[in-house]
């Protein structure tokens, strides 16, 4: 999983929260920058008054977290019933590459 996927990714959920994706509590900001000036990006998607923090990527191979993490935030947004339901119920903070400073250089 990239670092140019996940920017994609982010841009991606940044235009769409201007459009639909404000109804359904959508917001997308940095929560912090790394040493190397990178941002540390949140998507929040959900309404509800509980917080739900998932976090994806805290370690280097774990890329497989991050394509969950993306399916994950298709789901949230898609409008099926049952997430309409979570959504209503809780606010999800996701967080779709934990690990920046140790990404960007790995090698596998």
């Amino acid at each position: 999983y990239s670092y140019e996927r996940h920017l994609d990714l982010v841009a991606r959920f940044a235009a769409a929260a201007g459009d639909a994706g404000a109804s359904r509590g959508l917001r997308v900001d940095s929560i912090g920058q790394t040493l190397d000036g990178r941002e540390v990006d949140r998507i929040r998607v959900g309404t509800g008054p509980l917080t739900a923090w998932i976090i994806h990527r805290q370690h280097p191979g774990e890329s497989m977290a991050s394509y969950f993490a993306e399916g994950l935030l298709g789901r949230l947004m898609g409008g099926a019933p049952s997430t309409d339901t979570a959504s209503e119920a809780a606010t999800f903070h996701v967080e779709v590459k934990y690990h920046f400073w140790g990404c960007p250089f790995e090698s596998f």
